[in-house]
């Protein structure tokens, strides 16, 4: 019976695991400016989700398919 419960919870872990599609539209400035907060959001598909990496950001605050950027001051010298 025990094993029969962790093979069950097993099945359920691995069938609400998503594969990530590539994102189509990513709407938002492309042109930005140091220490504003600019908005972006994606398109979402059913069941999908997504994960923001930003690089060059002084923070940001994903939710869902929206995240909020507060872009660093980043110069190359």
């Amino acid at each position: 019976m025990k094993k029969l419960s962790v093979l069950l919870f097993l099945f359920s872990m691995i069938s609400i695991i998503t594969f990530a599609q590539r994102i189509q539209v990513v709407h938002g400035p492309t042109t930005v400016c140091a220490e504003e907060a600019d908005f972006y959001n994606a398109v979402v598909s059913n069941g999908m989700f997504y994960n923001w990496n930003v690089t060059n950001a002084q923070s940001f605050l994903p939710s869902g398919n929206f995240l909020d950027v507060v872009w660093g001051n980043y110069s190359k010298y």
